[in-house]
């Protein structure tokens, strides 16, 4: 654990276990912090993140929705997008046979961060099964508040045999 010291200048570790103080570090005059230090607020609640959510199996033709009748075997999910280095893609995915099971199902993942992680997700090993699938990327921007831009989600899937 970290403690600033505002009037003293500098930053004590804390061993919260023992209660131990394991050193005290200067960091400059009148030091402040809102943050825990970790950057864990940083990156959760104040840089910019957006999210986006598609549905699969749902096909709009002129003023109403038809939907998918054939069991699909999902094989994988990628995307295409401007990353700028620092930034980052976390994907979810759920899957289901009606609509309504679909929104209040649970969501599978987290998958990534991407970068560094991988695309596409292979799919192929978790015998994704159903009619619909949703996707969503959550998009993180860097420390220069520059975010990932997704230009296209890629679903592949086949007809269950």
């Amino acid at each position: 654990m970290w403690a600033i010291n505002q009037s003293a200048g500098t930053a004590t570790k804390v061993d919260p276990k023992k209660g131990k103080v394991l050193g005290e570090y200067p960091i400059g005059s009148s030091p402040y912090t809102y943050s825990d230090m970790t950057g864990y607020t940083l990156f959760n609640y104040t840089m910019p993140k957006g999210y986006y959510t598609h549905t699969f199996g749902l096909f709009a033709l002129k003023n109403y929705v038809t939907e998918s009748k054939s069991v699909k075997k999902w094989d994988f999910i990628d995307i295409k997008g401007q990353f700028p280095k620092g930034s980052s893609v976390v994907i979810y995915y759920r899957a289901a046979f009606t609509p309504k099971e679909l929104e209040t199902g649970q969501w599978s993942g987290p998958y990534g961060p991407f970068p560094p992680e991988k695309l596409p997700i292979d799919l192929t090993k978790q015998n994704v099964l159903s009619f619909y699938m949703q996707v969503k990327v959550v998009m993180q921007a860097n420390l220069e508040k520059k975010s990932p831009t997704l230009e296209k989600i890629i679903v592949q899937s086949h007809i269950a045999n």
